[in-house]
């Protein structure tokens, strides 16, 4: 168990990767949807940071492979455009935490605070 990290912008997986990893977290990361799929049927995480475009698709289409597990997992998209429709998207398909980009160490330290500490 853990968090898998997932973002193609590979110096923002590797800030939360290394942030995450020095705070004594496992995780996992994955710069594509293909890369996190297969990281998603071999192993189960905790918290999912998915980044909302992809080369190869949306974080969205991650949630469906996400709630297929039914486990209780926690879910925060990240994203440089924030529109409403996106935002509202993210919340019907069982995203807990829609991140900004930027955002801070202090916004991740929330987020795995809030969704993550409490599976430990």
């Amino acid at each position: 168990m853990g968090i898998l990290v997932v973002d193609d912008e590979e110096d923002i997986c590797l800030l939360i990767s290394t942030f995450l990893k020095k705070s004594g977290i496992k995780v996992e990361s994955s710069l594509s949807v293909v890369e996190a799929e297969k990281l998603l049927e071999s192993k189960d995480f905790d918290l999912h940071f998915l980044d909302l475009n992809l080369p190869d698709g949306t974080g969205f289409d991650l949630i469906s492979q996400i709630n297929e597990k039914g486990k209780d997992t926690g879910v925060v998209m990240m994203s440089a455009y924030d529109s409403e429709e996106d935002i509202q998207k993210a919340m019907d398909l069982g995203v807990d935490l829609f991140l900004k980009k930027p955002f801070s160490k202090s916004q991740i330290l929330n987020a795995v605070d809030t969704l993550y500490s409490d599976k430990q």
